[in-house]
């Protein structure tokens, strides 16, 4: 069985602020039906793909959930604190004080 994964574009107020990830997996021993059908499906030669295939070690289903939790996770902690970098632009240029953030960091 193949397993088909992906994330999707994210952003707040219509900018972006992430990036889109995809990619296959095997869940089992790759059998040659299932490669067929994904070579079809991406334009990808059929041989290669088996070859590729055949290096490759099945990862269980629960732990290809387990990884999308994780990038959820992680994705989601990262558009919190750019949305909380932005309000406290926000609220520094509300009061006319200037965020010098990247000058800030810089000396860490």
């Amino acid at each position: 069985m193949v397993a088909e994964w992906s994330v999707r574009r994210c952003g707040l107020k219509g900018a972006s602020s992430g990036a889109a990830v995809a990619g296959y997996a095997l869940t089992n021993l790759a059998q040659s039906v299932a490669i067929e059908g994904l070579a079809r499906q991406t334009s990808m030669p059929f041989k290669r793909l088996w070859q590729l295939a055949q290096q490759e070690q099945p990862v269980p289903p629960r732990r290809l959930i387990l990884h999308g939790e994780f990038l959820q996770l992680v994705g989601d902690t990262i558009l919190r604190e750019n949305e909380r970098t932005r309000q406290y632009e926000d609220i520094g240029t509300d009061l006319g004080v200037s965020v010098a953030f990247e000058s800030w960091s810089s000396r860490s």
